[in-house]
């Protein structure tokens, strides 16, 4: 193997595994090809770039603008609904059409737009027929794939092939000579799924039976998460924000609407004041509410912390600073792993020689910032390796650490009873930490999450004030009951449900919620995350999201459409999607039949009618020349 044979067969290799891996995303890996092909003399700078100004090049780009045109002004939706309308609820019937509809589009249009034009549509279906939605996406995908073997312009590669023969000097391929071989490729794939879907297509992975947005909320048991409370004249939480009132971070409640003076005040901004008297419409689990609101939740003791336990407590303490290119940075303290990871709690955080008083949850760390740690020796120890540098005592940052501590009994009618610190969410509720717990006169310094409390047990608490009159504030609220709020009470004209899923091409995977700053960015909650074949409702913020992910998104419904046009997200919720231009129709179906005509007549190349056919659609303003290149590349243009 001579080598320049040997590299590009390594450059290959790579590019294969990266593709196969996605370490990296595939259109910088494509990218890297390009420029490692060059750097090494294997082809030359021209030709390198040469593909740029390929006519098969334009021909794909100019297809993602007429598929964009057809799709905004609902042509092809019209049709793959009309078609859908005739399957009725026979499953063969069923399956035939929706793979015929998805083939026949796919066949002059990008198979991913056909795809997400189709999705909305299809799991409507399945949850009308109470189907799984896996024994309809899943033939869907493949029509879509086998659609683009029946035109030159169904599939980038037919447009590649065909282009490499016209270089070569021969002749090319006409627009329908794929038809009769593709015809027979979709024959025979139809045929097989519906004879083979018994053992190849999934028997049932909890699709719902309906289609609206208030049967999602069954599907996904809102309904039985929704609870009353109402806030007292003399309660601490009136007059603040939702924000403020952290009912969201402390209980995992989101405040869906307010009762206020007989009107009910749906999807409320968090940047909304609680009046005292509200009655707030909240959705989370109900044991944090019990839990929390409890009358004998936890006792606040006014004694000061003994001398020894007070010196053996500073003994673990020191400040670390973030260095300069540590993984810390950017990082809040949850997502960094101290507690999980590194076995050490954050105690207090500086930044320019102040304290930094919002929650740690919240506050991502900077290069320079120093934090208070309290854990064992031997974990303050290897903290340096995680991009800290120790630096002394907290005394050194004028931390003083009996200043911060509370001491708190654990009474006998406590929920806490029984339940470990980890169990309670006692910690992350209230940005507190246990430093040490006190039973029967033995101190046990960082009781950490394996021991469960005991009736009696003093806690000695670190955190600020504020945090204790977050707690108190919390015990002030009322539970009342929750019979007559069902799930139509909670949606009108302008509030609603939304489910959406992870985009093929969005890069959100493996990020949380809180990570994203969802809430604040979209004004929306997501109330349930199905994963599968189950809903997971609590602890949504720092659940790292993943592909198949489907997301029961509220709000208001503007909010709910923007969300639905982000390149990240694809609705799966038929009536929530951005109702298409249906007076532009008439003309992206005409300059759609006049570009066949023109390529079937011989009157252009393919090229060339493609291109003016796609200029013509943005012309009128029927497509958006941002919004599908962006959507044909899986970002944004600006």
């Amino acid at each position: 193997m001579s080598a320049d044979l040997g590299m590009l067969a390594a450059i290959l290799s790579v590019a294969v595994l990266l593709f196969v891996t996605e370490w990296v995303r595939v259109d910088v890996v494509a990218i890297l090809v390009l420029v490692f092909l060059a750097l090494t003399g294997l082809v030359g700078p021209e030709e390198a770039l040469a593909g740029f100004s390929n006519s098969a090049v334009v021909t794909v780009w100019a297809v993602f603008i007429l598929s964009g045109g057809l799709m905004r002004t609902g042509v092809a939706n019209l049709l793959g609904q009309w078609v859908l309308r005739l399957a009725g609820d026979g499953e063969t019937r069923l399956l035939v059409l929706i793979m015929i509809v998805a083939a026949v589009l796919s066949a002059f249009m990008n198979n991913v737009g056909v795809a997400a034009l189709l999705l909305p549509v299809v799991m409507d279906i399945a949850r009308r027929t109470g189907r799984s939605p896996g024994r309809l996406l899943m033939p869907l995908a493949y029509a879509c794939l086998m659609g683009g073997s029946l035109t030159l312009i169904g599939t980038p590669p037919n447009l590649l092939v065909n282009e490499a023969l016209l270089q070569a000097g021969l002749p090319g391929f006409r627009l329908f000579d794929f038809t009769l071989p593709g015809l027979a490729i979709n024959a025979a794939g139809i045929t097989a799924v519906v004879v083979l879907r018994r053992f190849l297509l999934p028997a049932r992975d909890g699709a719902g039976t309906a289609a609206t947005s208030t049967d999602l909320g069954h599907f996904y048991g809102l309904e039985e998460r929704l609870q009353r409370v109402r806030v007292p004249a003399d309660s601490p939480l009136a007059g603040k924000t939702i924000a403020e009132s952290q009912i969201g971070t402390a209980l995992e409640l989101t405040v869906i609407g307010i009762w206020r003076n007989g009107r009910n005040m749906l999807a409320p901004h968090i940047d909304t004041v609680i009046v005292a008297g509200d009655e707030l419409l909240v959705s989370g689990p109900r044991r944090h509410l019990r839990a929390f609101v409890a009358p004998d939740y936890l006792a606040v003791l006014a004694e000061p912390v003994v001398e020894t336990t007070l010196a053996q407590l500073a003994d673990r303490v020191v400040v670390a600073r973030v260095e300069e290119g540590s993984r810390l940075v950017g990082q809040t303290v949850p997502a960094a792993g101290f507690r999980d990871r590194l076995g050490l709690n954050v105690l207090a955080l500086w930044r320019h020689g102040e304290r930094v008083t919002a929650r740690l949850v919240d506050s991502p760390l900077r290069a320079g910032d120093r934090l208070v740690l309290h854990g064992e020796p031997d974990r303050i120890a290897a903290a340096a390796g995680a991009g800290l540098a120790v630096e002394g005592s907290g005394a050194d940052v004028a931390y003083r650490l009996e200043s911060h501590l509370i001491q708190a009994s654990v009474p006998a009618d406590s929920p806490l009873v029984g339940q470990t610190l980890a169990e309670s969410r006692f910690g992350d509720a209230f940005d507190l930490t246990v430093l040490a717990l006190d039973r029967d006169g033995e101190i046990t310094l960082d009781p950490g999450s394996t021991l469960p409390l005991a009736a009696g047990d003093r806690l000695i608490i670190q955190g600020e004030p504020a945090a204790l009159s977050s707690l108190e504030a919390m015990r002030s609220l009322s539970p009342l009951p929750s019979a007559g709020f069902a799930l139509p009470t909670i949606q009108s004209d302008a509030v609603g449900l939304m489910e959406v899923m992870l985009s093929p091409h969005s890069q959100l995977g493996g990020q949380t919620l809180r990570e994203l700053s969802f809430r604040a960015k979209y004004d929306l909650s997501v109330l349930a995350i199905w994963r599968a074949g189950r809903a997971y409702q609590e602890n949504l913020p720092d659940m790292p999201l993943r592909f198949g992910d489907a997301l029961l998104v509220f709000g208001q419904r503007e909010k709910l459409l923007i969300l639905g046009r982000e390149p990240d997200f694809l609705v799966l919720t038929e009536d929530a999607t951005e109702p298409p231009r249906s007076e532009r129709a008439p003309i992206a179906a005409i300059i759609m039949a006049i570009t066949v005509l023109a390529v079937l007549l011989g009157v252009a190349p393919l090229s060339i009618a493609a291109l003016a056919a796609s200029a013509a659609m943005v012309r009128p303003g029927v497509s958006r020349w941002r919004r599908h290149i962006a959507s044909s590349t899986g970002k944004r243009c600006f």
